[in-house]
């Protein structure tokens, strides 16, 4: 059976799904595919420097460029790309990521398989609940401890209040931080950062004030 630290649980109807990580040998394939690096850290939901260390052993890797859709009939572009990493990796099902895309379920159905996205594997439902008790054992207790946006997700509303948490699909890490005494949210962005550009979970409302990042919860 699959441990915790392999994927993230997210349920479909009646059905549960282990939606897996991406392995370094999935990002390299992905990598040698598109060679650019804000592509693929974007796609797989992670920072740019996951991506650097996990091709920095490669002595014979592409250089990096800017992807641009090949001209032809049907090619996909840089945007229909990145939709369709971050939705597949966030737990969408095809039929609603072709739907966004404007494309057949079979067509995102192919180019996901074409691309080497993580797999999903199909759950019991002991399975997944021990898959998310242990998930939940392992977050950390001390309230300073920064969460990723998965753990911060399976916490209650009530306990993520006065908890920080990073912004999911972030490239630049940026963080959240809920209120103790009520549902806002305030964020913010490494001081190294000279933008606070970021890509984002698509249901998430944001504004960008400066340095500071700020969410209202609905």
């Amino acid at each position: 059976m699959k441990s915790a630290s392999f994927g993230q649980v997210i349920k479909h109807g009646l059905f549960t799904w282990l939606q897996t990580y991406p392995t370094p040998e999935m990002i390299r394939a992905l990598y040698a595919r598109l060679r650019d690096e804000v592509l693929v850290a974007t796609m797989l939901t992670l920072t740019v420097q996951e991506v650097k260390e996990s091709v920095a052993q490669w002595a014979d890797r592409p250089q990096n460029v800017f992807y641009e859709a090949p001209a032809r009939r049907g090619a996909w572009t840089r945007t229909q790309l990145l939709i369709l990493g971050q939705r597949w990796l966030c737990g969408d099902k095809t039929a609603d990521i072709a739907e966004m895309l404007g494309r057949s379920a079979g067509s995102v159905r192919a180019k996901r398989k074409q691309l080497g996205l993580p797999p999903r594997i199909r759950l019991s439902k002991i399975q997944a609940e021990t898959i998310l008790a242990e998930k939940r054992s392992a977050i950390p207790a001390d309230p300073e401890a920064v969460l990723t946006w998965e753990q911060a997700s399976l916490l209650p509303h009530e306990a993520r209040r006065g908890r920080t948490w990073l912004v999911r699909n972030s490239l630049n890490r940026l963080t959240l931080t809920g209120h103790k005494g009520g549902d806002k949210y305030g964020g913010t962005r490494p001081p190294t950062l000279k933008s606070p550009t970021a890509i984002l979970h698509f249901r998430t409302r944001v504004k960008l004030r400066g340095t500071s990042l700020f969410r209202k919860a609905r």
